[in-house]
């Protein structure tokens, strides 16, 4: 990610570090596509709420071939 979203999180370390935990856990709960179409306005809010500062977040996933 960007240093944005940390930046809107206050620099605080261990709310950066659980962005990628609620990631896991929504994935837990719902698809790819679901998470990639709401992923904008939770970066959107995220900024609002924080600093201002743009926010990018890149997520890679891989699986086993099946």
């Amino acid at each position: 990610s960007t240093d944005g979203i940390r930046d809107s999180l206050q620099d605080d370390e261990q709310s950066y570090i659980n962005v990628g935990r609620w990631i896991l856990q929504r994935l837990g709960n719902e698809s790819w596509d679901e998470l990639s179409q709401s992923l904008p306005a939770w970066l959107g809010e995220l900024s609002f709420r924080g600093n201002g500062d743009d926010t990018t977040l890149g997520i890679i996933h891989w699986a086993k071939e099946t």
